[in-house]
């Protein structure tokens, strides 16, 4: 984003731009731990300062996080990296976090089937996570009625199926 007044950028706006033109889901999914951390940490702020973005966008985003969880080893990493892409919703605004949540459980849910047995347990973790993180963050919007039904819904509609 340029500031007005000079042609400079923020460092985190250069960092998401480059990412995004270098391919950002191949970052994500990279088999260097390093450049998935500095992809996800780069993401993660990058999402904290939207408004707003159109759905197949978050779903774009999850769908290179779910790659990005399935490169990580060790269960410390984890479960570390489980909790970083589920707590970040308690910082984003309301309009960005609901569709980033109803993006992770959508992919998720959707490529269920596909995880083999070696990698079942630390996708056990992520969803125990989101969902941990899900109701902080209602508790955080004071249970507000709509928030709770969109929340409802959502969990109908993706892990349900109803």
């Amino acid at each position: 984003m340029v500031q007005s007044g000079n042609s400079s950028t923020s460092s985190s706006d250069v960092g998401i731009e480059e990412m995004l033109k270098k391919g950002f889901g191949k970052q994500l999914a990279s088999p260097s731990p390093k450049v998935r951390n500095l992809s996800v940490q780069a993401l993660v702020q990058w999402l904290q300062s939207q408004d707003e973005m159109p759905q197949l966008e978050y779903l774009r985003v999850w769908k290179g996080l779910y790659f990005c969880f399935w490169m990580s080893d060790k269960r410390h990493v984890q479960h570390d990296l489980a909790e970083q892409l589920s707590q970040c919703i308690l910082s984003m605004k309301v309009d960005v976090a609901k569709p980033y949540f109803a993006a992770a459980l959508h992919t998720v849910q959707g490529a269920w089937a596909s995880i083999d047995y070696l990698r079942l347990d630390k996708y056990y973790d992520l969803v125990r996570c989101l969902l941990r993180a899900g109701g902080k963050w209602l508790h955080e919007q004071d249970y507000d009625l709509s928030i709770c039904q969109w929340f409802s819904t959502t969990m109908a509609h993706t892990f349900f199926k109803l």
